[in-house]
């Protein structure tokens, strides 16, 4: 029985040894393309540079998962929801620890925001570089993901251009906010022109959304805003507009229309339009927060709080004058 304990526990060292071998080789091969991935980045932010090198430590330790299960389907989606799981779970961390700082900043008004500051670019930059890499598809966890980048991205760069303007740094708000507005609009395009393109040229065009079997559930108004974000939409003349909208009405209209487009097509449009909608309107946000960053320059305040309502001001619109 001694011996047979000393070869079994000789087998489980053998086998324990190769396996730290092979992870070692792992971690080799993980640490020279995260080397390799980090060449050609001038300016980094350091917090910013760990969490990417860790994703993608994580995403590398994981991919051979796949190769485990990769004759079960069910295997490999549950696999495949787990996983964005997890990426999701780092992507709502960074925002917590944003939302953190700023309640720290506001239960101690009196201390320096440079701190909250550095998060907000860490979250802004971490989050934009996770926006950016989404391929737009019409896939519900892709959908998810990314609207959890784009969310967070928006609300960061939102929060470090007001921390900026409060200090009176209004070059470098204008700064962020130039180049931030650009990528943004270059994704909303981007999403636009992928969820609005159909087969059917017809209705390849925001301006469906417009016709009859949507008009219970998307406003008008929703439609000129998902327009604003439809490149092939935005050079239209009144003339073009009235065509398209025709087009897609009469196309409603054809005898094949119930079969060609079900209920289940006409609930996968009004996701559609809400979601190319939110998108418009984060991107409106961000220009106008560029338009107020101008105006603050252009009156060389030294804190935008000097045109901005107090905590004790009663909620409502109010009107800033540009002079």
């Amino acid at each position: 029985m001694g011996y047979k304990l000393h070869q079994m526990q000789k087998s489980i060292n053998n086998l324990q040894q190769t396996m730290e071998t092979g992870f070692n080789k792992v971690e080799t091969r993980l640490n020279n393309l995260d080397n390799k991935m980090s060449q050609g980045f001038n300016v980094v932010v350091e917090g910013l540079n760990h969490l990417n090198n860790r994703l993608n430590v994580v995403s590398g330790q994981l991919a051979y998962l796949y190769l485990l299960v990769q004759d079960n389907r069910e295997k490999q989606e549950n696999l495949g929801k787990a996983i964005s799981n997890i990426h999701k779970m780092m992507l709502i961390k960074e925002i917590c620890t944003l939302q953190a700082e700023l309640e720290d900043l506001r239960r101690f008004p009196d201390e320096s925001p440079r701190l909250a500051l550095k998060t907000a670019t860490n979250t802004r930059l971490f989050l934009s570089s996770q926006a950016m890499q989404s391929t737009p598809q019409l896939e519900a966890e892709l959908l998810l993901n990314t609207d959890v980048s784009i969310q967070g991205w928006a609300v960061a760069t939102a929060t470090e251009a007001h921390l900026l303007l409060q200090m009176g740094q209004h070059q470098e708000a204008k700064g962020i906010l130039r180049e931030e507005v650009e990528k943004f609009k270059t994704l909303a395009h981007n999403w636009g022109n992928s969820l609005i393109k159909e087969d059917n040229s017809s209705l390849s065009t925001a301006y469906r959304f417009s016709a009859s079997p949507f008009a219970e559930y998307i406003t008008p108004e929703r439609v000129t805003r998902i327009k604003d974000i439809s490149p092939s939409d935005l050079s239209l003349d009144r003339d073009q507009v009235r065509r398209r909208k025709n087009e897609a009405n009469v196309e409603f209209e054809m005898s094949y229309a119930q079969e060609r487009y079900p209920k289940s097509w006409i609930q996968q449009q009004i996701a559609i339009a809400e979601y190319l909608d939110g998108l418009s309107e984060l991107l409106a946000r961000l220009e106008s927060l560029e338009a107020f960053a101008d105006l603050c320059q252009s009156r060389n305040l030294k804190s935008s709080k000097e045109i901005l309502p107090d905590e004790n001001t009663p909620s409502g619109l109010y009107l800033l004058p540009a002079n």
